[in-house]
């Protein structure tokens, strides 16, 4: 079948085996090739990200494996750009991890388009699902100011900036210099809890379980190497 097939499987039965079916489809594969730090970087946020997601489908309306593959698709821009661009996206790199600016704008600094923009043109092109291109486009956003989209209401997007937030936060998928980002999503950590309205009991036991979770299972999120 096609990726768009492979996805929309994986999205109804988070099976590892329609998980390796994406990861090695030859869209994520040609994008994943070429080991540069960066692509490393950004993919194992990724993983940290969809991980993050399937523990967060609790506090929400939708299903866990929906959200993971959100999660691990949501910087599909980023990935798009450092495959073209890598010296370039190095850069961005360094920027984000010394200011702590967002990455919207160090790229935009850089390229004049962003990840986000970049993911959607990506995502509409390879027929992603409904939810996985609205997860792209809307994981910057501002916090919904209405009080009837926090909780188990909280829309598909800010789910994934909740996971986005904490995996940074806890400095999962990180290089070394990455300090002025962490900072910055450390702060943001408490508007994020209180969007899902976790408790602050279940808090420090949701990031343990983050990173207990990605330290053993990152490794099957790799793409097999192309002989």
């Amino acid at each position: 079948g096609s990726a768009a097939d492979d996805i929309s499987k994986a999205v109804a039965n988070i099976g590892l085996e329609e998980l390796r079916c994406i990861i090695s489809s030859t869209m994520l594969r040609s994008l994943l090739q070429g080991k540069t730090k960066s692509r490393n970087q950004i993919w194992a946020n990724s993983i940290a990200v969809a991980i993050c997601c399937r523990l967060l489908s609790r506090y929400t309306e939708f299903s866990a494996g929906e959200l993971f593959l959100c999660g691990l698709l949501h910087d599909v821009g980023k990935l798009v750009m450092i495959r073209r661009a890598p010296v370039e996206y190095e850069k961005v790199l360094r920027i984000v991890g010394s200011d702590g600016i967002p990455f919207v704008e160090a790229e935009e600094r850089v390229f004049e388009v962003n990840h986000v923009e970049v993911g959607q043109w990506v995502a509409e092109s390879w027929n992603f699902p409904p939810c996985v291109i609205s997860a792209i486009a809307g994981h910057h956003l501002s916090w919904p100011s209405e009080s009837t989209s926090k909780g188990k209401n909280t829309p598909l997007p800010y789910v994934v900036k909740v996971a986005d937030i904490i995996a940074h936060s806890s400095g999962i998928g990180h290089s070394i210099g990455s300090r002025g980002l962490e900072k910055s999503c450390i702060e943001q950590v408490p508007a994020a809890f209180d969007q899902l309205a976790i408790q602050p009991s279940e808090r420090e036991p949701l990031v343990s379980s983050l990173k207990r979770k990605f330290e053993t299972e990152s490794d099957l999120y790799q793409p097999e190497e192309v002989s």
